[in-house]
């Protein structure tokens, strides 16, 4: 068998392994896509111009200044809290990965206990520890630190912390396999050469640690822009951020078109952010190599 022939049966081979999934995820992502364009592009049955394309509900959120604030405040709300969760998890993920192989199972273990509950629960459990008489601030009053009748309920920080406290075993994991690909060899190496703990930070650490802190970011970040269980249950009237609305055109409103169209708006934004804080990566990564 020729070279030539030898390739293309690699290939061949290649496209029978990769082919299924490759389709499978293509429907999966391009199908409900089109659909969310579909009824975009459609008003809701009880529109006069139903049944026809019309740029009637894109105008429509872009008339009403409250679509744009609730998108702006979800994009903030899920980039403060994303951004906590990477801090809190990139120092847990590089002590894992200095730790014994024993250590490091049986932490990894209790870690990935929140995962075997579910979404639900974990967040009653928060909606407990944060309410007025819960655990928390029981042991807050008894020492003094806060009143009998605080509480951190309906409050947007509420939401952050419970969106942190969800997330924060995706990040660990993340950071945790970046961490471990970064050897103590070549720490060593360069404090034998004189280099001080924050250049050694600087230039080593974080160059090797910027893929796994920025994969880390987006996927608890994008998933984060879709919550609206937790705002609705912890975040109160004022913490009620996009999924809410779009919840409720679906649910209460029963405008799925319209609703639709609130999806595709908060996509654009979740899009523009990761975008940006791509090109925001690559600005660092040249500068750093400069």
């Amino acid at each position: 068998m020729g070279r030539g022939q030898g390739r293309l049966a690699r290939w061949g081979a290649s496209g029978v392994l990769v082919g299924p999934p490759a389709v499978i995820l293509g429907v999966m992502v391009a199908a409900p896509l089109a659909t969310l364009v579909w009824y975009t592009l459609t008003p809701d049955v009880t529109s006069p111009a139903a049944g026809s394309l019309s740029w009637e509900n894109i105008s429509h959120i872009f008339s009403t200044p409250l679509y744009l604030r609730q998108l702006g405040k979800t994009l903030l709300t899920a980039l403060i809290a994303a951004a906590a969760t990477v801090l809190l998890a990139w120092p847990g993920g590089w002590a894992l990965s200095r730790l014994s192989p024993r250590r490091r199972n049986l932490v990894l273990s209790l870690v990935i206990v929140p995962y075997l509950t579910s979404y639900l629960l974990l967040i009653y459990s928060m909606f407990v520890l944060l309410s007025e008489g819960g655990p928390l601030f029981s042991g807050l009053d008894a020492l003094g630190i806060v009143g009998s009748h605080d509480a951190l309920l309906y409050h947007p920080v509420a939401t952050v912390l419970v969106l942190i406290y969800e997330s924060l075993p995706i990040a660990l994991f993340v950071l945790y396999s970046t961490s471990e690909q970064i050897e103590s060899d070549l720490l060593i190496a360069a404090g034998s050469l004189g280099a001080r703990p924050r250049s050694r930070f600087r230039h080593i650490v974080l160059p090797l640690s910027s893929n796994g802190l920025f994969t880390a970011f987006v996927l608890v970040f994008v998933p984060m822009c879709g919550a609206f269980v937790e705002p609705q249950v912890l975040g109160g009237p004022k913490g009620l951020l996009l999924g809410n609305t779009i919840n409720d055109q679906l649910t209460t409103i029963s405008a799925p078109h319209f609703a639709a169209s609130l999806s595709i708006l908060l996509l654009i934004g979740i899009f523009l952010v990761v975008a940006l804080l791509y090109g925001l990566q690559a600005l660092a990564r040249r500068a750093t190599h400069a």
